[in-house]
């Protein structure tokens, strides 16, 4: 495992890149922001469709990364939909749901064949 600081869109050679989402796949925080930006429009469009009826907090949504034309190559995106702040229960069920979605995470990452994977740290904020 190696730890950076900074800008991780800016990484070569991810195989996954993690991002926080909300079930709608808005697009609230900055990274969101980010990998729209620097992914394309075949990007949004496939994020899009997949977040079109919502989904269930505690999921994993995965993305294709680098099309044609973008400005990263990284071969997946994972958007975690975070629990927020108000829907936990105490420590412990913060604690469980948070590991629940990093074990989703990485499952993922096996399922895709993911080795390289750049992840901001998740259920730390709101």
């Amino acid at each position: 495992m190696k730890v950076y600081t900074g800008d991780i869109t800016q990484l070569k050679g991810m195989d996954m890149i993690v991002c926080g989402d909300t079930s709608k796949g808005g697009c609230e925080g900055q990274l969101a922001k980010r990998l729209v930006e620097v992914l394309g429009q075949g990007y949004a469009d496939d994020k899009k469709s997949k977040f079109k009826d919502g989904v269930a907090l505690g999921e994993v949504v995965v993305c294709k990364g680098s099309l044609s034309g973008s400005k990263l190559t990284v071969g997946w995106v994972a958007h975690a939909v975070l629990h927020q702040k108000r829907n936990y229960h105490g420590d412990e069920d913060r604690r469980k749901k948070v590991e629940a979605i990093y074990m989703k995470i990485f499952s993922e990452a096996v399922q895709h064949k993911c080795t390289d994977i750049a992840m901001p740290l998740l259920g730390s904020g709101k």
